[in-house]
């Protein structure tokens, strides 16, 4: 909706897994023209701002959560905008959230987890974050001995296996879209027998695999992710066997949209108080049944009733609306939730 709206072409890569991979991006972007870039996740956030600035490019980091040294490191740049997502406090609740949902369903505390841990020990303070949330609350729900902290677990690159009174939790790192993980992945899934399956990440290459295992070894086997509002999850929902979804929602991305292209258009001094970048606070949404789940999914993907509208945007663009200020961005920016969504559309 957004090309349809500001007449505007996107080229996306979703194979990033390095600083090498990012920066080689950078380079092929620029090489293609492209103006600016909208990351979701950043390996070397210097080295890749630095990288900008020399290709002439604008970047920031459209919904993601960066360490305040990396911040530091590049919020003078001045072609680096800004940074949207959630605060390393809405991580953390997110983690603990999740667990705590699950830990209410396991009424004997006898349950048997599998947890993803994602790109914690590559630099992934997103998942880092989750992780160890995730674990403080089985710790508290469950007494579960973790034998070391729950820090050095979520950065841990080899599966751990840990042990409550009448439970185990798996803890099993790395991403799911590299081909080696994966083929571990499966074989942890079809190995085992789990109760519950939670995962920081986005675990849709796995679906198939997981629903195999209900009918072979746990028919009551449930999921949750910290991932996103996409159809895949949809269907997953529908199914019965992803119980918990919390996690961003495509048309989130708007606002980012909407500093990137009024800087491309001469107004990045708009987004930039006394030359420092910006950073705002987007959360996340969350649906634990069907009705939920699908009530926020139209809001995220349609392109005529989503989260953001081409009209809310240029009302806090400079290029549409001159009397356009920062604080009308954030006001905007930040009334994520689903109630504010509603309220802008009825």
């Amino acid at each position: 909706y957004l090309a349809n709206c500001f007449h505007v072409s996107f080229l996306y890569s979703d194979s990033i897994r390095s600083a090498e991979d990012e920066q080689a991006f950078v380079k092929q972007a620029a090489q293609a023209g492209v103006q600016g870039i909208i990351s979701f996740i950043s390996y070397d956030l210097e080295n890749t701002v630095a990288l900008c600035e020399e290709e002439q490019i604008y970047y920031m980091m459209g919904s993601g959560t960066i360490a305040d040294e990396a911040f530091e490191a590049v919020k003078n740049s001045p072609h680096f905008l800004g940074v949207i997502g959630p605060s390393e406090t809405i991580e953390r609740q997110a983690g603990t959230d999740i667990a705590t949902f699950f830990a209410k369903q396991d009424n004997q505390k006898k349950a048997t987890y599998l947890i993803f841990t994602g790109g914690g020990s590559l630099g992934n303070v997103m998942h880092q974050y989750r992780t160890e949330a995730i674990l403080t609350c089985l710790k508290e729900q469950y007494g579960l001995d973790c034998g070391q902290s729950v820090t050095r677990l979520a950065l841990s690159d080899k599966p751990v296996v840990l042990s409550g009174q009448n439970m185990t939790v798996t803890l099993f790192p790395g991403y799911v879209s590299r081909p080696e993980v994966m083929t571990a992945a499966k074989e942890q899934i079809t190995d085992a027998d789990y109760s519950f399956i939670l995962s920081v990440m986005g675990l849709s290459e796995l679906y198939d695999d997981i629903k195999a295992a209900r009918k072979q070894q746990h028919a009551g086997l449930t999921m949750g992710v910290i991932d996103c509002f996409s159809e895949v999850n949809f269907n997953a929902v529908q199914d019965g066997y992803l119980r918990y979804v919390t996690g961003k929602y495509s048309s989130l991305v708007g606002p980012s949209f909407a500093a990137m292209y009024d800087a491309i258009h001469g107004n990045a001094v708009n987004y930039k108080k006394d030359g420092e970048a910006f950073q705002l606070t987007q959360g996340f949404w969350t649906a634990d049944n069907a009705k939920s789940y699908e009530q926020m999914y139209a809001y995220a993907v349609s392109d005529y009733l989503n989260a953001y509208s081409g009209n809310d945007l240029m009302s806090v663009m400079k290029l549409y609306t001159a009397s356009a200020t920062f604080a009308d961005f954030r006001t905007l920016t930040e009334a994520y939730d689903i109630e504010s969504i509603q309220a802008r559309r009825n």
